[in-house]
C-alpha cells in the first residue's frame, strides 16, 4: 500500500468527511508511510469555517468563525485552499441572534458576490 504516490494518498485524504477531524487521527494511527504522512498533513492544516451572509437594516454583512484556532479572515484566506472548507454557509441570519465575536464586517452586495 505504501507504493502508491504521495499525491494520490493526499488526494484521498482530502475526500474524507472533513467535519470529523478525529478520522484523520484514526487514519494516521492505523496506517504507515505515505498514507500516515498525508493524514498527518490534513490533521495539522485542515480548517473548517462557518460563514454567515446577512442583509439587516439595509446593510449587507458577513460573519466568519474559524472553529480551530481563531485565525482572522485574512489568515484563513491565506491558507492553502486544499485545507480550507466551509462547514456551513448561512444566507440569512435573524437580527439579534448573531453570536460570533470572531469576525464581523459590513460590505456591499458586490463584495459578497465573487467572480
Amino acid at each position: 500500500m505504501d507504493s502508491v504516490p504521495f499525491g494520490f494518498c493526499f488526494d484521498v485524504m482530502g475526500r474524507l468527511d472533513r467535519s470529523h477531524r478525529k478520522r484523520y487521527s484514526n487514519v494516521e494511527q492505523a496506517l504507515t508511510g505515505r498514507w500516515k504522512a498525508a493524514a498527518r498533513r490534513y490533521l495539522e492544516n485542515d480548517r473548517g469555517l462557518r460563514v454567515t451572509i446577512s442583509f439587516e437594516e439595509g446593510e449587507w454583512g458577513y460573519t466568519t468563525i474559524d472553529y480551530y484556532d481563531g485565525d482572522s479572515l485574512d489568515e484563513m484566506l491565506a491558507r492553502d485552499s486544499r485545507f480550507l472548507w466551509f462547514s456551513t454557509i448561512y444566507l440569512h441570519f435573524p437580527s439579534g441572534d448573531r453570536n460570533s465575536d470572531d469576525f464581523v464586517a459590513t460590505c456591499s452586495k458586490e463584495d459578497i458576490l465573487i467572480d
